[in-house]
């Protein structure tokens, strides 16, 4: 618009048609500005649904008209606030829904069960150390799509990982209520992914206590499979113990696994990995493997 008078091409015209005033622009300035510069260029504004005659009394008609516009949009736009924030205090769905969820008959947050085992399943396989990296190839080469039909990728997990609502906290425009939607993560995991995700981003700070624990992503359990993950608790005589436990039996309380000293499980890996590769047929293949690695490695620095 701010090259009408200048652009050659609009001499080939003599009218813009709209529906109504309220298509020439955002709002009524813009509106009347776009409208002066186009009569500027000689072009003449018809609307299909409303008659301003070409006079004085036409051109007042067609001000009014675009105030009132301007009046039903700001009027309008006050409207949806005002249920916006009605439902915000009745904990009711207002825009995206996070992965996971739902909106239910009555309009609230509900749990979509199949998305929500993916959610438990991300936090848990973070808390027990695995990599963000191959969480998300697994997920893609499974064929299991993010909300919007995408692939998954690192912005995906961490805006997942750190989303309060996961824990029953309901969030919108200032307002933030507990309890206010139905869990799908137990508080102590979330929490305790929290303190991961600050170790991660400040490697120099405070270690979590998980990092001591050299099975964590890779012990399952016997029973059921779920994850070992590192625990740590304080006997009567102020002695403080560590050890594995099933992550399933802690949450869903349906695994009878019996939680297994750290130290004791971490020798007898070790003694096994040590028998292991002290096997003629192991000893064989790193050593083919070694002088592949070396021969590939000269090659490149040719």
């Amino acid at each position: 618009l701010n090259t009408f008078e200048k652009d050659e091409t609009l001499e080939k015209f003599r009218y813009v048609i709209a529906r109504k005033s309220n298509r020439m622009g955002r709002n009524m300035l813009q509106a009347m500005i776009n409208e002066a510069r186009l009569d500027e260029a000689g072009i003449r504004c018809l609307y299909t649904e409303e008659d301003f005659d070409d006079t004085a009394a036409g051109r007042f008609a067609l001000r009014n008209m675009m105030n009132v516009n301007q009046f039903y949009s700001e009027n309008m736009a006050e409207d949806v606030m005002r249920g916006l924030m009605d439902n915000a205090k009745k904990c009711m769905v207002n825009g995206p829904l996070p992965y996971g969820y739902q909106r239910g008959q009555d309009g609230r947050y509900a749990i979509e069960p199949n998305k929500a085992e993916i959610v438990r399943e991300i936090f848990e396989r973070f808390y027990a150390g695995d990599q963000l990296v191959d969480i998300e190839n697994d997920l893609n080469g499974r064929g299991i799509k993010t909300g919007s039909g995408s692939r998954w990728n690192r912005g995906s997990f961490h805006r997942m990982l750190a989303n309060e609502r996961y824990i029953g906290v309901y969030k919108y425009a200032g307002y933030r209520i507990e309890d206010g939607i139905p869990a799908i993560i137990e508080k102590e995991l979330f929490y305790a992914v929290q303190e991961k995700l600050t170790t991660k981003k400040n490697p120099r700070g405070r270690r979590h206590e998980n990092s001591n624990y050299l099975l964590t992503g890779k012990l399952f359990c016997g029973h059921c499979g779920g994850f070992m993950v590192g625990m740590s608790g304080t006997s009567e005589t102020s002695v403080k113990h560590y050890y594995y436990d099933c992550q399933t039996k802690r949450k869903e309380k349906t695994c009878l696994k019996k939680a297994v000293r750290r130290d004791w499980i971490e020798q007898k890996v070790a003694e096994a990995v040590k028998q292991y590769i002290m096997l003629d047929e192991i000893i064989q293949w790193l050593a083919t493997g070694y002088d592949s690695f070396v021969k590939r490695s000269r090659k490149d620095s040719l």
